[in-house]
């Protein structure tokens, strides 16, 4: 975002005189707020990402009526600044509080969360999404402690993501990682009541903590591990509460070898999910899965959108794949690294139908080898249907070979396309460079790959087409 961008927020939403009650601002990067003279006395509601936690101590100035908050701090807190934090003005009326970090350093759990917490008496519903490395977080007793001065606080709830560090585990179970979801669980079954019920599992590097049931006044995402199966449970009738409001589904395998039932029981808990992200999957079965027994169909009614990120060796479990690839009638959008995606297409029998995908986004990194001419037909056979489609390369070196012979063919071998996005990383690429140099040549470009009409987005790393609704594509 922009210096001028940030600065006409800051005056719009929050300077300058107006009406709005309710507001949502997500900014990747996280806005940074300034000072202003005038408060917004009318904002009520506010969804916000901010760059650090400095700028909430402004926000609170800015909107002091805040009854409903939901936020996002996206950098981490340089821990010589932590000290200086202040309140300067105290929410008075808010009363829901939703507080989420992107990275592992935000919120210290004494000098920054417990302080800002206990300083809003008025607070009645209280959720914390913290990603950390102070080990604070895990101790039960403090979060007792905290709630115990809460006046107005009737719901709770945790999900936090704790890295695991020798700190951690020295202060829990004696630098014994086997140990260590044992020892909180016990922790947090010994200082809360079962009115609040916590799950608590270990994958390698993170321990995660969770209020259940996974049922939530507002939509949200949840970023969880194959492990959360050999979960421990505070109260487990709660785990037989359908989830309720969560929409996206985040899983990370760290490329540790897991059987693919795992990551499907997992997911099961989640049926009502209209995105699903997969990341470094290592499926150990792989090679005995022809005997295996086929695990039960999974039915996600409303997902629309697959993100299957990078296998071991760019080695695609097929049984793992295709229970995630069919029988939703919602599921649209793929997105895979591209040496998982050809690796699997390669390789498939039976081929891959992916008639039912509109929208194909391709990640290609330099494990996943260059793009290549004579590897185009599996895309172009496996998904006839597409009007999408985005490859995305870390450096231009990856598709430098061919690279005008594979820009034109992909455009002019789906019959539906309507747009096509080709962008580096690193580097420029040679064929959108071309076609900057004049008008003429991108009209004759236009007109080679029966594309004319279109509108044409060239920058030096990117090239963009979306094709006007009549143009004809002949194949």
């Amino acid at each position: 975002m922009t210096s001028t961008s940030e600065f006409l927020i800051n005056s719009y939403i929050f300077s300058t005189s107006n009406n709005f009650q309710k507001v949502k601002l997500l900014i990747d990067e996280g806005i940074q707020l300034r000072t202003q003279v005038n408060p917004n006395t009318c904002l009520e509601e506010l969804i916000i990402q901010i760059a650090t936690i400095y700028d909430l101590s402004i926000l609170f100035a800015l909107a002091p009526y805040l009854v409903h908050l939901e936020l996002c701090i996206v950098r981490n807190t340089p821990q010589e600044l932590v000290p200086q934090f202040r309140l300067n003005v105290i929410p008075q009326v808010l009363k829901e509080f939703y507080i989420q970090t992107v990275q592992f350093q935000v919120i210290p759990f004494q000098d920054l969360l417990r302080p800002l917490i206990c300083n809003i008496p008025s607070i009645e519903y209280l959720s914390v999404s913290v990603k950390t490395d102070d080990p604070d977080y895990a101790e039960a007793h403090l979060w007792t402690d905290m709630i115990a001065i809460m006046p107005s606080l009737k719901t709770f709830l945790l999900g936090l993501e704790i890295q695991i560090t020798t700190s951690l585990l020295n202060r829990f179970s004696d630098g014994i990682h086997a140990e260590l979801k044992s020892v909180v669980f016990k922790s947090f079954a010994e200082n809360f009541d079962l009115s609040s019920s916590f799950r608590i599992y270990t994958n390698v590097s993170t321990l995660f903590i969770d209020s259940v049931p996974y049922r939530f006044n507002r939509e949200q995402s949840y970023n969880t591990s194959p492990e959360a199966v050999r979960a421990l449970c505070t109260n487990t009738a709660h785990l037989e509460q359908p989830s309720y409001n969560i929409f996206g589904l985040t899983m990370n395998g760290e490329y540790v070898p897991i059987i693919k039932n795992d990551y499907l029981e997992v997911i099961r808990q989640f049926s009502s999910i209209t995105w699903l992200s997969l990341s470094s999957i290592n499926v150990y079965d792989q090679e005995n899965e022809i005997d295996a027994a086929l695990p039960a169909p999974l039915t996600l009614k409303h997902l629309n959108s697959l993100f299957y990120c990078r296998s071991t060796e760019c080695k695609v479990n097929r049984v793992l794949f295709d229970q995630l690839f069919y029988g939703h009638k919602r599921l649209d959008t793929l997105k895979m690294m591209y040496g998982d995606l050809i690796y699997l297409l390669r390789t498939a029998s039976p081929s891959i139908n992916g008639n039912h995908i509109k929208d194909l986004e391709l990640f290609c990194q330099g494990a996943d080898g260059a793009v290549r001419l004579l590897d185009l037909h599996h895309l172009i056979l496996t998904f006839p249907q597409l009007e999408c489609l985005s490859i995305q390369v870390v450096s231009s070196k990856l598709i430098k070979k061919n690279q005008v012979e594979i820009i034109e063919e992909l455009i002019r071998s789906f019959r539906r396309l309507r747009s096509f996005r080709v962008n580096c990383t690193r580097g420029t690429l040679k064929l959108a460079r071309s076609l900057m140099e004049n008008d003429q040549m991108r009209f004759e470009w236009l007109t080679h790959v029966n594309a004319i009409g279109s509108h044409l987005i060239l920058k030096p790393k990117t090239l963009a087409l979306w094709k006007s609704v009549d143009t004809i594509i002949k194949i």
